[in-house]
């Protein structure tokens, strides 16, 4: 039966990197190329941004001259409505037309048209048209009669009436001035008021075909637009440009937040980057739109030149890098075999030919030291081993000779507890447990219990020497008694009271083992009543105990207090120890921190 295996791993997993020629390439794209070409496309970006705010800057101006110029032809035909409906003669007629008669109010009306045609309407073609209450109209354009009705069906009409001392700017498309058809043209209407201000008496309309503005907006490059207040269009220079009314929406709608500004926007399948600015008295607005790829046609030139350029500075690095790559490598190659085989245990491989000087050169050097080195070591394993066994030979039989004494001392032991000497008994049943202990089955930590049951075999067999002057007092707590210690911790340190401490001490000799938990840990004190040490001894003994670790002992004396120092650190770690605490006369004090652990198999847990 078949076993299919399916390899669910992304492919990427198994596209590694594994020859070092690999890895140079890898690095020349990573730390050069891929830099090297985002450091190029920000500097392009960057670059064309300048270029975007300088082009913008430079229309910017043209678009202000264009804005002054706008707004001094509106201005002019808002000078020219003022004046008319200011003007008294033309209120008289307005306002009681029957006292004239119409040769009159032709008169009276023409002048004050003339006089606009010479003062503020003279540098375009503008139509000046009076209308009062009646409908009765006075105005330069031809045809009066046929245009009344025109004029009637505006629907701006009544507004314009009632719109004291303000101007009514509109947009309309009729065959006023022509009438074959029907052209756009812009109007500002303003009402003719009586003398008094209390009634309107008529208006005046002052208009200007939308194709006369193309004298003014022809001064900018690119295509033009300019929209109305509310968003309707009043000129365009390129209609084929905004043949969607959505494009014409979408460039108005982004002018109306703001007086001026700057952006870009596709139009017919293309990008173009767009400038307005605003007429201040009628809040028009003049757009002009530059082609995008035309603006910046020499960059994308430019550009497309640097990416020649960086694609044969790439082509040539990747070359150089494979030439040296590949001389590297087939050196190292020939080093994989060689240790390849010697890696399979095969140790008599020839040393490797070494040429040059290079730092592949000196690992070839070192491999074949290596070699050597590592056949040496293996013969001298080999001969190591051979000892070792002898040795593990020589310490089996050597244990026999202590068990063979633990042995007969217990059957001394018995031969005097049957002879009821039970003094002479009990000294060698205290003895063969000191023995025992230190025997022991390999163990090097035990018990807290264990450990204070060896003291007492101990200061039992002192008593025999000393006349039972010597008083042991245990009070350590029942819970920690099983915690761990290290083997003959105490025993040192009580042999040090006996032996340092009683000498020249009269009467009776007590030694305190107290025990207690402190934050977690094992605090333990060996007290006693002996002489005490000097101030100069027990400094030299603190700086020992400080330096055991770090370097050698200075004292000597009490070297049981630094064995059994070192022996705790050792097995629990440099936070653990002991501290000495005496005085001249008053006895000394050994504190001993232990960690709270539980004795595992005699190793430290």
């Amino acid at each position: 039966m078949g076993v299919t295996i399916v390899m669910t791993e992304r492919p990427w997993r198994f596209m590694r990197f594994r020859t070092l020629q690999s890895k140079i390439f890898t690095l020349v794209i990573v730390c050069l190329i891929i830099p090297f070409g985002i450091t190029l496309y920000y500097s392009f970006q960057s670059l064309k941004e300048i270029i975007t705010e300088k082009i913008g800057a430079s229309v910017q101006e043209s678009l202000h001259l264009t804005q002054s110029n706008m707004e001094d032809v509106l201005g002019q035909m808002m000078s020219a409505a003022t004046l008319v409906s200011i003007d008294r003669p033309v209120e008289r007629v307005l306002e009681s037309p029957g006292e004239y008669s119409l040769y009159e109010r032709l008169r009276i009306t023409d002048e004050i048209i003339a006089k606009l045609n010479s003062t503020y309407l003279y540098k375009m073609r503008f139509y000046t048209v009076i209308m009062d209450g009646n409908g009765q109209l006075y105005s330069s354009l031809e045809g009066q009669a046929e245009k009344k009705a025109t004029l009637e069906s505006f629907s701006w009409l009544p507004e314009a009436l009632a719109a004291k001392n303000r101007f009514l700017w509109v947009y309309e498309e009729a065959n006023l001035v022509s009438y074959y058809k029907k052209e756009p043209l812009v109007i500002v209407a303003k009402s003719i008021d009586s003398a008094d201000n209390r009634r309107n008496v008529g208006i005046v309309m002052v208009m200007l075909g939308s194709s006369e503005l193309r004298v003014v907006l022809s001064a900018l490059e690119g295509h033009v637009m300019l929209s109305g207040a509310d968003g309707q269009v009043i000129y365009r220079s390129d209609r084929e440009l905004w043949t969607a009314p959505e494009s014409e929406e979408a460039v108005i709608g982004q002018m109306a937040d703001s007086e001026q500004g700057q952006f870009i926007e596709r139009l017919s399948g293309q990008r173009y980057i767009v400038n307005y600015r605003t007429i201040a008295p009628t809040g028009w607005k003049i757009a002009q739109l530059m082609p995008y790829d035309a603006v910046f046609a020499e960059m994308v030139n430019l550009r497309e030149v640097y990416m020649y350029a960086m694609g044969g500075i790439i082509v040539v690095f990747i070359l150089v890098a494979g030439t040296i790559s590949y001389g590297v490598t087939r050196s190292l190659r020939l080093l994989q075999l060689k240790m390849a085989k010697v890696e399979k245990g095969n140790l008599q491989v020839s040393a490797i030919m070494v040429r040059g000087t290079d730092e592949v050169a000196e690992l070839m050097t070192t491999y074949n030291g290596m070699l050597e080195q590592m056949k040496g070591l293996i013969q001298n394993v080999k001969d190591e081993q051979k000892q070792k066994e002898h040795l593990r030979f020589k310490m089996l039989q050597a244990q026999i000779n202590p068990h063979f004494l633990l042995n007969t001392l217990n059957n001394i032991k018995w031969m005097a507890y049957m002879r009821r000497d039970r003094e002479v008994g009990d000294m060698i049943s205290h003895m063969a447990v000191m023995m025992e202990a230190s025997i022991g089955r390999g163990e090097d930590i035990i018990t807290l219990r264990q450990e204070i049951d060896y003291i007492e075999s101990y200061i039992t067999l002192q008593n025999i020497r000393f006349n039972g002057q010597i008083e042991l007092h245990t009070h350590v707590p029942e819970h920690l008694l099983s915690c761990a210690i290290v083997k003959f911790t105490l025993q040192p340190l009580v042999e040090n009271s006996i032996v340092h401490g009683f000498p020249g001490v009269s009467g009776v000799q007590t030694i305190d083992i107290e025990g207690e938990e402190v934050q977690g840990q094992v605090s333990l004190s060996i007290r006693d009543n002996g002489t005490g040490i000097a101030a100069d001894k027990l400094a030299m003994i603190e700086s020992a105990i400080a330096e055991t670790g770090t370097s050698p002992p200075r004292v000597r004396e009490r070297i049981g207090l630094l064995n059994v120092h070192e022996r705790i650190r050792l097995h629990f770690g440099g936070a653990y120890g002991i501290a000495v605490r005496s005085a001249a006369g008053g006895g000394t004090t050994v504190a001993i921190t232990l960690p709270k652990l539980e004795p595992d198999g005699g190793a430290h847990v």
